[in-house]
């Protein structure tokens, strides 16, 4: 009987959306930034917000989906939480952001940044050495090959885009963490992203070391009355 009452709660819910957010129908919080640049810390804070964060795992197991533009399985999940972090959104391109705004209007976007393109980089090799690779001299494609994060060959792919090739061809000599690679990766993609939303009053761009972040966003998100800080999450040094 219990599961039956379970069973039909999740029907509901698959059908209608989540109680609590039809309810409260909050404007959609979507942080944009990339990896590294305070997205965990950025989602803490929202949830000491009151705001129902997406499930990241769920996401990941639709990045794949993501990028062969099959987005319905995402939009599901999405009607269904109130603030969204990392993959796909941390990597948005023009028409799914314009997807987003269609269904979402009044929806709200925060750009995390870092100083610079060098700060950014520095803290994405730390942070993949710390995890899975090491003190390795040179990390490779076929170390790149070996990491699991989401289905099987998504972080492999995430480099792939990095450095905006199909495939690796026998002839290409550019490691995954090439610095001038990755480097103009950050900054064409902040820059798109701020020219999408020029003069945007739903955009907002962040660097979590500025000490008025936290007032600022609580004033961009309307709950000024709020004493959340930002605290710092998944830190390696200085991220």
């Amino acid at each position: 009987m219990i599961q039956k009452i379970k069973d039909f709660i999740l029907r509901a819910i698959a059908i209608f959306g989540h109680p609590k957010v039809r309810l409260r129908s909050k404007p959609k919080v979507f942080i944009i930034g990339t990896h590294k640049t305070g997205t965990t810390s950025l989602e803490a804070f929202l949830r000491d917000l009151g705001y129902r964060a997406g499930p990241e795992r769920q996401f990941l197991m639709l990045v794949q989906d993501y990028h062969e533009e099959r987005w319905e399985g995402i939009f599901k999940v999405i009607r269904n939480y109130e603030a969204f972090q990392d993959e796909p959104f941390n990597q948005a391109t023009d028409e799914f952001i314009m997807k987003i705004r269609n269904r979402y209007p009044n929806a709200k976007f925060i750009l995390s940044t870092r100083d610079d393109a060098t700060e950014w980089f520095q803290s994405l090799l730390r942070f993949s050495r710390k995890k899975w690779a090491g003190e390795t001299a040179s990390i490779g494609w076929n170390d790149i090959q070996k990491v699991h994060y989401g289905r099987k060959g998504d972080y492999f792919r995430r480099y792939l885009r990095y450095h905006q090739i199909e495939g690796l061809d026998s002839d290409y000599d550019k490691l995954p963490f090439d610095q001038d690679v990755l480097e103009n990766w950050y900054n064409t993609y902040n820059s798109r992203m701020n020219a999408l939303f020029k003069d945007d009053s739903n955009f907002i761009q962040v660097n979590l070391k500025n000490d008025d972040t936290a007032e600022r966003l609580k004033q961009f998100l309307g709950v000024d009355h709020s004493e959340a800080t930002i605290k710092r999450h998944n830190a390696t040094k200085l991220t």
